[in-house]
């Protein structure tokens, strides 16, 4: 009984876990080195699950790149939107 109680708990619970899922979407505006390669991003359009993933809200992230919001971030993030 008491593996029971717990196997319907566990199934609430990822019930639970998959309605809170929330979906991040942006819009950026590349920016390129001078040698044509894409070095970072300019934030130009986010929504909610954008802010409570950033922990920054749609004022602090529009019109602000990625190196203004997080430092100088090592990582292909702007190759993948070229």
């Amino acid at each position: 009984m008491q593996s029971e109680k717990r196997y319907r708990e566990l199934f609430r619970s990822m019930n639970d876990m998959f309605v809170a899922v929330k979906v991040s979407y942006f819009v950026v505006e590349l920016v390129y080195d001078k040698g044509g390669k894409p070095v970072d991003v300019i934030y130009r359009d986010a929504n909610s699950a954008t802010e409570w993933l950033l922990g920054k809200t749609k004022a602090q992230i529009i019109g602000k790149s990625r190196k203004e919001l997080f430092g100088d971030v090592k990582d292909d993030f702007p190759e993948r939107f070229d």
